[in-house]
């Protein structure tokens, strides 16, 4: 059950991923943005293997995991810092408390 509520997951992240760029862009910019984002798509299972590799031979399997964690963390902490930076600027016609609290 787990692992088709992963793979739902998984599934929905490229069509949100392109939806936020045809919201973000428009005209030619749109298509140079669409452009740039399917070919890291296509770069990144390649890029992948290597680096997969690497970290395997160097840190063991174990530390895939924990260099992903820290990832993922450092990645976390920087999303929400940015949402917050553009929350607090949309708020200046709203109080703070209505914009964080939906």
């Amino acid at each position: 059950m787990f692992r088709a509520l992963q793979a739902v997951g998984t599934a929905a992240i490229p069509l949100i991923a392109a939806a936020t760029i045809g919201n973000l862009f428009h005209g030619a910019g749109r298509g140079s943005e669409m452009g740039t984002y399917q070919m890291l798509l296509s770069i990144a299972p390649a890029d992948a293997r290597v680096l997969g590799g690497f970290i395997g031979e160097r840190y063991s399997y174990p530390g895939i995991f924990w260099i992903l964690a820290v990832i993922s963390v450092v990645f976390l902490q920087a999303e929400e810092f940015s949402f917050l930076a553009s929350c607090i600027s949309f708020c200046t016609l709203q109080s703070l408390y209505t914009c964080l609290h939906f």
